[in-house]
């Protein structure tokens, strides 16, 4: 039994590090055929050969129950509309921005997705926003707004400009001038040793 559910859950790790994969992928591909056909005929392509493949896979999956799959009447409107809009509209919003932007940005815009569905669900009341759902809702909207502003990236194998020009102003008052390019702020020693090493 242990070996059974051992084995599930690799299988399970698996298939999550595939599906991350195929994600993260699926972005760069998308990029490079965009450029190679367009967003029109992309669309066009997607839109024709999506609904064929999947009609087949419900017709595979239901086989003989698949009447019951078809939507009734009364929701044919709705039916209809939600594809329209949770579909068409989407995916064509969403190529393009792909088209307009990077890989990169529109993965990141897209990984926003479940804040959006949060905010929206609390608005029409579907379910009660709580004090940490918020405070993580708008530390990932910050977040996705700093990387979107350039103000995420690495610093200098030296140390922060900001941080060495106070360490030369202090070391100036306490001892003799010194110029922040002879001090160097890193967060373990051996660190210090291959700068020190590089000179």
């Amino acid at each position: 039994m242990v070996t059974v559910t051992v084995s599930r859950q690799k299988w399970a790790l698996a298939a999550g590090l595939a599906l991350m994969l195929a994600w993260g992928v699926n972005f760069s591909v998308t990029k490079v055929v965009l450029a190679e056909l367009g967003v029109a005929p992309f669309l066009f392509i997607r839109f024709l050969a999506m609904p064929l493949f999947g009609f087949a896979l419900l017709v595979a999956v239901t086989r003989r129950h698949f009447p019951r799959s078809w939507p009734r009447r009364e929701d044919l409107a709705r039916f209809v509309a939600a594809g329209l809009i949770g579909h068409t509209a989407h995916v064509s919003l969403v190529m393009w921005g792909i088209n307009l932007s990077t890989a990169f940005s529109s993965s990141l815009v897209l990984t926003s997705s479940p804040l959006f569905t949060l905010l929206i669900l609390a608005l029409l009341g579907a379910e009660k926003l709580r004090r940490r759902q918020l405070v993580g809702t708008l530390v990932a909207f910050a977040g996705i707004a700093s990387i979107e502003a350039g103000e995420v990236f690495y610093s200098s194998n030296y140390g922060i400009a900001e941080l060495r020009e106070a360490l030369a102003a202090y070391t100036t008052r306490l001892h003799r001038p010194t110029s922040s390019a002879r001090i160097v702020v890193t967060s373990a020693g051996v660190n210090a040793l291959m700068l020190v090493s590089s000179w």
